[in-house]
């Protein structure tokens, strides 16, 4: 039997040409977020770099404190989105087969 590479479900990889294909579909996807969440921590990181070569000043930690207020702003609105989601698939009736039935 020859070993075969087994195929990584799309959902286990993180790829950027993912987040660009994600990033016109409707809804929430798994790689955008994960993206747009690695680029709110780099930025955060880079902030905290800054802070220590700029010995502390006050608006470096302002923008600090912005950033992560954002980062968290985000994050727990992107999680009421899909929370709405659910709960309105749970709400939306099954298609009825009327069309089916003849008189």
């Amino acid at each position: 039997m020859e070993d075969q590479p087994r195929k990584r479900s799309s959902t286990n990889r993180f790829s950027f040409s993912d987040v660009v294909k994600n990033a016109v579909e409707p809804g929430v996807n798994h790689s955008v977020m994960m993206f747009v969440n690695i680029v709110f921590l780099l930025l955060i990181l880079t902030i905290i770099i800054w802070i220590g070569f700029s010995n502390g000043k006050l608006y470096m930690i302002v923008l600090l404190m912005l950033a992560f207020g954002l980062f968290i702003a985000f994050n727990k609105f992107v999680a009421m989105v899909v929370e709405e989601e659910k709960k309105a698939k749970l709400r939306k009736p099954e298609p009825s087969n009327e069309e089916d039935k003849t008189d």
